[in-house]
């Protein structure tokens, strides 16, 4: 079951030629017990060209793939939901900046597993 939000907000900017390449997003564990399962990210602002977060075929949870990649362009107040699972990077910003809030949803106790046993 959710629980809430990480208390632990991340304030990112990217200049021009500055990117994050692919990752996946590493697990919180609060001293409560609490585990983070999803990324939650807010795109402050638009004015950049570039800094797609991008999804592409290198892996997706549970054995599910997609033919072409995914973009996801900066757009002020949108936000953005993944799974730690999701291989994903930020594209190089070619000019202005970009701004980006982020933090993790909250469950309660440890993932259940993706692929059951048999």
């Amino acid at each position: 079951a959710v629980t809430g939000l990480n208390p632990r907000f991340r304030f990112y900017r990217y200049e021009p030629g500055q990117q994050f390449k692919r990752h996946l997003d590493g697990r919180v564990r609060l001293d409560s017990g609490e585990v983070s399962r999803v990324t939650l990210m807010f795109y402050l602002n638009e004015e950049c060209d570039g800094g797609e977060t991008v999804f592409s075929n290198w892996g997706f949870p549970m054995g599910k793939s997609f033919e072409e990649e995914i973009r996801v362009s900066p757009a002020t107040g949108s936000a953005l939901f993944f799974t730690h699972e999701c291989w994903h990077e930020g594209a190089p910003v070619r000019a202005g900046v970009k701004y980006v809030l982020r933090t993790d949803v909250l469950y309660a106790g440890e993932p259940e597993p993706k692929h059951p046993s048999a």
